[in-house]
C-alpha cells in the first residue's frame, strides 16, 4: 500500500521536474534503469525521460495544451500541432477526420514532406509516418529534433529581426531554409550522410 501511495505524489512531482534541466532528467532514467535490472520494476511513467522533457518543453512553447508521459505519445495530432504552431499554416492535403491509422500515418507524412519539400529542401526519408504512428522511437525523436532546431532557430532569427511579423514569411524569405539550417548544430537530424541523430 506505500508504494501505491508514493506513485502518484512522483506524476505530480513530474510537472515540478520539466522545467529542470537534463542533469536532473539524467539521473531520473539511471534510477529508472537501476529498479528494472534490480527490482524488475518498471518506474518509467513515473519520470520524464530526456525526450519527454523535450516534447512537452515544445508543446508549452508553442502554447499547445497537449503533455505527453512517454515518447509514444507523440502522435499525429502531437506532430500537426507542433507544425501548425510553429509555421503559422495549415498541413497540406490533411485529412481533417482521420478515421484510421492509416489516416493518422498520411498526416504525419503530410507533415514530414511540407518540411523536407516547403521549408528545408532536404530528403527526410528516414523519418516515415507509418513508423511515427506505429511509435518507433528513434524517428519520433528525429522529427522532434527538427521541431526543437526548427522553433529554437526561428525564435533567434525573429529576434534579430523584429520588425518581421511572421515566422512562415521569414522562412520562406530565408530560401533554401535546409542549406542554411544544415549549417546549424540545433537541427542534427539533417545529417544526411547518417540519416540519423548522432547520439542516438
Amino acid at each position: 500500500n506505500s508504494i501505491t501511495i508514493k506513485f502518484p505524489i512522483f506524476y505530480k512531482v513530474q510537472c515540478l521536474f520539466f522545467f529542470l534541466g537534463g542533469e536532473v532528467v539524467g539521473f531520473f532514467e539511471w534510477v529508472c534503469d537501476f529498479f528494472l535490472v534490480v527490482f524488475k520494476t518498471d518506474l518509467s511513467p513515473f519520470f520524464p525521460t530526456e525526450w519527454v522533457t523535450i516534447a512537452n518543453s515544445l508543446l508549452f512553447k508553442c502554447h499547445i495544451h497537449l503533455r505527453i508521459h512517454e515518447l509514444q505519445d507523440c502522435d499525429a495530432n502531437v506532430f500537426i500541432a507542433l507544425y501548425q504552431s510553429i509555421l503559422g499554416e495549415k498541413v497540406p492535403d490533411l485529412i481533417a477526420i482521420p478515421r484510421s491509422q492509416e489516416d493518422d500515418a498520411h498526416n504525419v507524412q503530410a507533415v514530414i514532406d511540407s518540411l523536407a519539400l516547403d521549408y528545408l529542401q532536404v530528403s527526410l526519408s528516414h523519418i516515415t509516418g507509418e513508423n511515427i504512428v506505429k511509435g518507433d522511437k528513434e524517428s519520433i525523436k528525429n522529427l522532434l529534433e527538427i521541431f526543437d532546431g526548427l522553433l529554437e532557430y526561428l525564435t533567434e532569427r525573429i529576434s534579430e529581426t523584429s520588425h518581421e511579423k511572421s515566422a512562415p514569411c521569414l522562412l520562406r524569405r530565408w530560401a533554401p531554409l535546409g542549406m542554411e539550417m544544415k549549417q546549424n548544430p540545433l537541427v542534427k537530424s539533417l545529417d544526411l550522410e547518417t540519416q540519423r541523430t548522432p547520439f542516438l
